[in-house]
């Protein structure tokens, strides 16, 4: 999966999270399902929504969602950074977008 297809996902499935934007990070919280309130950020919640399984949002729990949807390293390390440099920043504002959030 490349990042246009991660956009179009995320963008199709962002009724069914609550999201929230807060110190460069995206959070979603499940509005269904058997975790229904548990958070998720675009990677594990794609993941979650392609039936590839549940996972974490931490670090290593996104990089083995990355992994079952086939996303690249580049672009978990872009997302999970917390910093407002090159690819990270380029990445965030996109998944923003996508997912109708204004930056504040």
């Amino acid at each position: 999966m490349n990042q246009t297809q991660f956009l179009d996902q995320l963008t199709q499935m962002r009724n069914s999270y609550t999201w929230t934007y807060h110190n460069n990070q995206v959070r979603g919280v499940a509005r269904n399902g058997k975790d229904k309130g548990t958070p998720h950020n675009p990677i594990t919640a794609v993941a979650r929504t392609t039936r590839q399984g549940t996972f974490k949002p931490t670090a290593r729990g996104t990089s083995q969602a990355a992994k079952a949807i086939g996303v690249s390293g580049g672009m978990v390390s872009s997302l999970l950074c917390s910093s407002n440099r090159g690819n990270a920043q380029v990445l965030r504002g996109r998944i923003l977008q996508s997912l109708g959030i204004q930056e504040n």
